[in-house]
């Protein structure tokens, strides 16, 4: 008999647009999941970052609206438009390939590098919602595939990103699970000046390379390969 809940066709492989993708719900016990997640990185973040002199120590009222900001922020983007189906996750899908994958490349994140040129923390409703796919395929040990012919733009974030959809198991092993200790292992700051619209100069910092390349390489390069085996 087939399970109560389980779709009854057994296809081999389902096509859909890319448009149509974040339009099948997700369990709700993973969007909150995920949401508890990224307020346990927040508070972890602002507390490496606070050892290290980055940042003031923040109050404990200060860190708790953060992390209401955060939760609230996530649940809208958790919260679009959906079919009144199956959610993603009784559908039994064991693989997963997202071609045109740049299109998921602004995931958000928090970072106390709040000063740094060039770093976007915004999330999209699309990225959110296959990041919770990609998980639960993972759950299953499945293959997640993504594909693009347009190549990361040579940003930091975009790179972590990229990672936390393909590995994100090897980037908490790497304790490389926030952006912050990403960008810390294969990024350098430095600070320069850029002309304002007054025709003042003020002193910036942004991102001016990417260091330990070879390793970032090779890691990347073992988690394709690991999850094509």
């Amino acid at each position: 008999m087939q399970p109560q809940g389980r779709p009854r066709n057994n296809f081999d492989g389902v096509l859909i647009p890319q448009s149509f993708l974040k339009l099948i719900p997700d369990d709700p016990a993973s969007e909150e999941a995920f949401i508890q997640e990224e307020i346990d990185r927040v508070a972890y973040a602002v507390a490496a970052a606070a050892r290290q002199g980055h940042d003031k120590p923040m109050t404990v009222k200060r860190l708790n609206e953060l992390k209401l900001r955060l939760a609230n922020r996530r649940a809208r983007q958790a919260d679009r438009k959906k079919d009144e189906i199956l959610t993603f996750d009784q559908l039994g899908i064991d693989a997963l390939f997202l071609d045109e994958a740049h299109r998921y490349k602004r995931l958000g994140f928090f970072t106390s590098r709040q000063n740094v040129k060039g770093i976007d923390p915004a999330g999209s409703e699309d990225a959110l919602s296959a990041l919770f796919k990609c998980r639960t395929v993972q759950a299953r040990r499945g293959r997640v595939v993504l594909a693009t012919g347009t190549p990361i733009s040579n940003t930091m974030a975009e790179s972590w990103t990229t990672l936390r959809f393909i590995a994100p198991d090897r980037l908490n092993r790497a304790m490389l699970s926030t952006f912050d200790q990403f960008a810390g292992a294969f990024g350098t700051v430095i600070q320069s000046f850029e002309l304002t619209a007054t025709g003042n100069f003020k002193a910036v910092e942004r991102f001016a390379r990417f260091v330990n390349v070879q390793q970032l390489s090779d890691g990347a390069a073992r988690a394709v390969v690991s999850r094509s085996c």
